[in-house]
């Protein structure tokens, strides 16, 4: 009787520290995913520019990974108590927490990565507007720079008509300028 009672202690000191070190493993992940939530749930600031978008999208990257790893860690330790019974109050309440964390923080990162795809296209958008703006007064200023010598009144007639024809295409410009 002595030896089973002595048994069955053994075999409980055992179970209460693995779950005494399942705990300080959830501490630990827990902690982190919580320092790293609000990196998460935030909208970068961006620049105008496509190339600040991509460094956030590189960044955004290396947290998804650095996530997903805690995350895996998370969902190894709910694994290997999946079948146990009796665990105590303090790991069922970190479980309950961590599987919250499971349930929003990918959907967040996914939200992220949507945002900045959707800023890297506009700034493209905006970017293939402004060149279009760009080439066109470039080629504005060559055709009012061939007049500049002075005029001449042999092809009057035909570099009018050039004009003309360039010029109104202007009110595409206006409207290109003026998209939101």
């Amino acid at each position: 009787l002595r030896r089973a009672v002595e048994r069955q202690r053994e075999q409980h000191e055992a179970a209460a520290a693995e779950h005494r070190k399942r705990i300080a493993e959830l501490d630990e992940i827990l902690e982190w995913l919580h320092g790293h939530e609000a990196d998460v749930k935030s909208r970068p600031l961006l620049n105008i520019d496509v190339v600040s978008v991509e460094e956030e999208q590189k960044k955004h990257k290396d947290l998804t990974k650095e996530v997903e790893s805690y995350l895996d860690r998370v969902r190894a330790v709910q694994e290997s108590v999946k079948h146990e019974d009796g665990l105590p109050g303090s790991l069922t309440e970190r479980l309950s927490e961590a599987n919250l964390l499971l349930s929003t923080l990918p959907l967040e990162l996914e939200e992220r990565e949507k945002y900045l795809q959707n800023n890297k296209k506009y700034r493209e958008e905006y970017q293939a507007l402004c060149d279009k703006l760009h080439a066109w007064v470039r080629d504005a200023d060559i055709k009012l720079e061939a007049d500049k010598q002075g005029v001449d009144f042999e092809n009057i007639a035909h570099d009018l008509e050039d004009h003309k024809l360039f010029f109104s295409t202007e009110s595409s410009i206006k409207e290109l300028v003026s998209q939101q």
